[in-house]
């Protein structure tokens, strides 16, 4: 046992970068599932290193350990890591003597072996007892009735109806023996409505069954699994009378089973959604992918992300049979939102028209910071596997969303004024270029105008450099609350704002730098301003049949603005000559 770190890749990250997982931290956790497992249990380390092992596996590892085990079980036990090392997954049946009786016969073992990342995983449980009991099927009903007589598990007699006429005094998935008597074995069957199960049903037997898996429906009402072996009761001059069989209640070790199953598809459900986002730039395009992945990976006809985002819930991705984006949350999955921020950890299911879904949350850093919504259509509820997929990726989710909404906030950060919240000059700038040609190709006008601060230095030197920031953020309120859906508002730098007004003329711009210096006025006085805030303002307008440039309008504006300025304080001037060469 040693303390290097095991490699393991992390999906998304680009060439050569991987995550390390420690190899200490692996173990304990591999040694946990084994201590807590309740048949035989050990973890094969390197070389066939035994790494951990509870008390049930004791017996098995000291017969194999003594020097008069088979070579050839030995041999098979230690070939368990090297195909395990491939990821194979393996049921095996081994044999050896016990060392504290060389002259007894040999044990029997039946085994699970599960790759993990610090060796072979061995799950199982002795079925000397239950072999035992399959020869004497075959020998004679009486002493296979003296056999389990002494024995807890599980055996068992029907007559040709399929009904008990034996039972093992231990009974059976929590009913007593005297209350299966005469009791049809099929009404205990999880599939009695299904004819080919009732065609495989050991408790029929028509010929040799060996290690056959059912699960029957337990006094509690829970479902119990045994697998049971079965021979077929003859009568040479009747012919077949019924069958006899054992069995062992192997319950707490599918669960386990399942419970590791659904973990490692987890896992790997986490990981492709991981993948799918990380493979995108674009915040909107990772929840897609990331939504996409989930979707197909549960198989569902549609899914939603769902983020908070500035305390409110925002469907935030769109296509592959979801709605779109700018479409609100709906009142079932706020509802259920709402419930999981008070019962953090639980997944709520809900019906709507035409089918039913699942809504779960996703967690970062101890708090619920958006959720995930999936959908099947002509469905009454979601299967239970689809719902634990679902439920186990609040933390994937979480990471998604939180680096998606880092990513939002350094492009913010980038573009945005951090004094006025406006758009910067440089995004701005590649912003408005973009609208120009658009508008140029539709045909259609537009104006862009420049809005200067009269008196400003007057202002900060006076009044001082905080009145001057917050007759700056009071601009720019005016002109974020003024403009319209479409239209662009940006601050140049120091008293310098810009505004672009989508499909606007000459008379758009005349009306609307009027308005911005009648309400600086007038609101300015609220700063304890007594002239108010004082603008002046440039206007050129876009003509689309011109071949005119942004910069070149910009020269206009720029010109509009000083030709304003040289007349006056709180004038402005249109420039509405169309395309000026440089």
């Amino acid at each position: 046992m040693t303390g290097e770190p095991t490699i393991v890749e992390f999906p998304g990250r680009g060439p050569g970068e991987k995550t390390v997982a420690p190899r200490p931290l692996l173990l304990q956790e591999a040694s946990t599932i084994v201590g807590s497992f309740p048949g035989i249990a050990c973890l094969l380390g390197p070389e066939g290193v035994i790494e951990a092992a509870n008390a049930a596996a004791s017996p098995m590892l000291a017969a194999l350990g003594n020097a008069q085990a088979d070579p050839a079980t030995a041999e098979k036990l230690l070939s368990f890591q090297k195909r395990a090392a491939s990821g194979e997954v393996m049921a095996e049946r081994i044999y050896c003597r016990r060392p504290d009786d060389p002259a007894a016969g040999p044990r029997a073992y039946d085994l699970i072996v599960l790759p993990t990342p610090v060796g072979a995983l061995i799950l199982g449980q002795e079925s000397t007892l239950e072999r035992n009991l399959i020869a004497a099927l075959k020998a004679s009903r009486e002493l296979f009735r003296d056999l389990v007589t002494v024995s807890s598990d599980f055996a068992w007699e029907t007559d040709a109806s399929g009904a008990f006429t034996f039972v093992s005094r231990s009974g059976a998935a929590g009913f007593s023996a005297q209350a299966l008597i005469g009791r049809l074995a099929e009404s205990l069957l999880t599939n009695n409505d299904d004819d080919e199960g009732l065609s495989r049903s050991p408790f029929l037997a028509h010929e040799e069954m060996m290690d056959v898996e059912v699960w029957l429906h337990g006094a509690d009402g829970a479902q119990r699994c045994y697998l049971v072996s079965a021979m077929p009761v003859d009568d040479p001059a009747k012919g077949w009378r019924g069958a006899r069989g054992v069995g062992r209640d192997v319950t707490e070790v599918r669960l386990k089973e399942r419970e590791l199953a659904e973990a490692r598809e987890r896992e790997r459900l986490g990981a492709a959604v991981l993948n799918a986002a990380l493979k995108e730039s674009d915040p909107d395009s990772m929840l897609v992918a990331a939504a996409r992945a989930i979707r197909e990976a549960v198989e569902t006809d549609g899914c939603w992300l769902i983020e908070r985002i500035e305390d409110r819930w925002t469907l935030t991705s769109a296509g592959c049979g979801m709605v779109r984006a700018d479409e609100s949350v709906p009142p079932f999955a706020l509802s259920a939102l709402a419930a999981m921020e008070k019962a953090p950890g639980k997944a709520f299911a809900f019906r709507a028209a035409g089918g039913s879904g699942i809504v779960a949350a996703a967690n970062a850093h101890g708090h619920m910071i958006g959720g995930v919504c999936v959908w099947r259509d002509g469905v009454e509820h979601i299967e239970p596997r689809t719902e634990s997929l679902i439920a186990g990726l609040t933390a994937t989710l979480g990471v998604t969303l939180a680096h998606v909404g880092t990513i939002r906030r350094l492009e913010t950060q980038s573009a945005t004024d951090p004094l006025t919240g406006l758009l910067n000059r440089r995004s701005f700038l590649v912003e408005a270029a973009r609208r120009l040609e658009h508008h140029r190709r539709m045909g259609r006008p537009a104006v862009l105008l420049y809005l200067d601060l009269d008196d400003f230095k007057q202002i900060n030197d006076t009044r001082g450099h905080a009145m001057g920031d917050r007759v700056l953020q009071f601009v720019g309120e005016i002109l974020r609350r003024r403009n319209r859906v479409g239209d662009l508002v940006v601050r140049f730098g120091g008293d310098e704002f810009g505004l672009w007004l989508e499909e606007a003329d000459a008379a758009g711009a005349n009306s609307k730098a009027r308005q911005l210096i009648d309400v600086a006025r007038e609101g300015g006085r609220v700063l304890g301003l007594t002239q108010g805030v004082s603008l002046s303002v440039g206007c050129a307008v876009f003509d689309p049949a011109s071949p005119e440039t942004l910069e070149g309008l910009m020269r206009r504006s720029d010109a509009a603005l000083y030709k304003a300025k040289a007349a006056g304080k709180g004038i402005h001037f249109v420039d509405s000559s169309g395309f000026c060469e440089a």
